[in-house]
């Protein structure tokens, strides 16, 4: 019994350094591990989100409205012969608007979100009603910030020339 305390007394220093390693591979791996989890789990949300904005944007009836009208070509709004309240458009851009904060705040993908969205965003901001109603409705409210996100958006995915 003597000898046995004795080799472990003698060997102590040996034995804490392997406990050592030991704890220290755990804890790595246990780090590996999470930080794989959470990727998985960060990816998994986007496309959750992205998937339900394309919900939104294709079976919404009243996003589907506005963009089926800005698709045609004729008027939009209802004051100019259109099938579209204000409110209806507004809440069209304000969501791109919201996107943009997403992907600006690294919640969604930039190129998943541009590449799903980025059209029709372009499609919204190139219309000319629509960027007279943002034009006077930053001028009646007096910010010139409103809808700054879709407007950046639009900007950065239409072609350079």
């Amino acid at each position: 019994m003597a000898d046995i305390i004795y080799t472990i007394e003698k060997h102590q220093a040996l034995f804490i350094i392997i406990f050592t390693a030991v704890l220290a591979w755990a804890t790595i791996s246990l780090w590996l591990t999470t930080r794989k989890l959470w990727f998985q789990t960060e990816r998994a949300s986007q496309g959750a989100i992205i998937l339900q904005a394309n919900r939104d944007l294709f079976f919404h009836e009243r996003m589907y409205k506005v963009r089926k009208a800005i698709e045609s070509k004729k008027p939009i709004f209802e004051s100019k012969g259109g099938q579209c309240s204000d409110q209806d458009v507004e809440d069209y851009i304000g969501y791109f608007d919201t996107l943009y904060e997403f992907m600006e705040s690294n919640i969604l993908n930039v190129k998943m979100t541009n590449d799903n969205f980025g059209y029709y965003v372009e499609e919204a901001y190139k219309n000319e009603e629509i960027k007279n109603y943002i034009t006077a409705l930053r001028r009646e409210l007096d910010d010139e910030e409103l809808y700054s996100g879709f407007e950046n958006w639009a900007k950065n995915n239409l072609p350079k020339f």
